[in-house]
C-alpha cells in the first residue's frame, strides 16, 4: 500500500507512505478493504510488514519503478521504489516465513488515470549481490547470487544513460567524418 497523504478511516488517522503488507486469511470483502486502508495490523486480514518511517506519499503525474523481491525459501521480502534513478524507498530485508507463494497483484483505491506498465515477474531463488551481502551468514548459505541481471534499477538506468551517451558520441563522430570527407 502506498498512500499519497494522511487520511481518516472511521475517525482513525491513516498515515501516508509506503507500507508493504501480507493479506487476508478470509479473502476479498469489506473487512479486507477497510483493513488495507488502515495503517497497522488487522486480525486475520492484514499484517504490516514494514512502514517507511519518512511517511513520503506518492506524487501525481510521476512515474515510479518498483522492485519487489520475494524468496520464499528463506522468507525474504524486499521492496525498493525508484523515481528515475533516485531510490525513494528501500524496506531493507524483511523476513516472513508465512508467504510461500501465491498471487501478486496491484490495485488502486480512488486514484484516476493510473497506468501500470511493463509489469514483469519471474521465479528465481537467487538474489542480487547487494541483497545477498545484507543477509545473515546462515541465509547466505541457502541462496546463490543472481548473476543473470543487474542487481538494481539504478545500474540499469546508468547502463542506459551510458549507452545513450555512447550513441550520441557515435552520431557526432559519424557527422564529423562525413563533413571531413566532403571538405566541410
Amino acid at each position: 500500500m502506498w498512500k499519497e497523504h494522511p487520511d481518516l478511516l472511521a475517525g482513525d488517522p491513516v498515515s501516508p507512505g509506503i507500507q508493504p503488507r501480507s493479506t487476508s486469511e478470509t479473502g476479498p470483502g469489506q473487512m479486507l478493504r477497510n483493513s488495507l486502508w488502515h495503517t497497522g495490523d488487522t486480525d486475520k486480514q492484514v499484517k504490516l510488514l514494514w512502514k517507511d518511517p519518512r511517511n513520503v506519499g506518492w506524487k501525481e503525474k510521476v512515474a515510479y519503478r518498483w522492485l519487489l523481491l520475494h524468496r520464499p525459501q528463506i522468507g525474504l521480502i524486499r521492496l525498493r521504489i525508484f523515481e528515475g534513478e533516485n531510490m525513494v524507498a528501500d524496506s531493507g530485508n524483511i523476513f516472513d516465513n508465512k508467504l510461500k507463494g501465491g498471487r501478486l497483484g496491484v490495485f488502486c483505491f480512488s486514484q484516476e488515470s493510473i497506468i501500470w506498465s511493463d509489469l514483469v515477474y519471474r521465479c528465481n531463488e537467487a538474489v542480487p549481490a547487494a541483497v545477498y551481502y545484507d543477509l545473515p551468514k546462515l541465509m547466505q548459505n541457502e541462496v546463490d547470487i543472481d548473476t543473470t541481471r543487474p542487481s538494481d534499477i539504478v545500474q540499469v538506468g546508468r547502463r542506459t544513460a551510458a549507452l545513450s551517451s555512447f550513441n550520441e558520441n557515435l552520431k557526432s563522430s559519424k557527422k564529423r567524418f562525413r563533413n571531413m570527407r566532403h571538405g566541410r
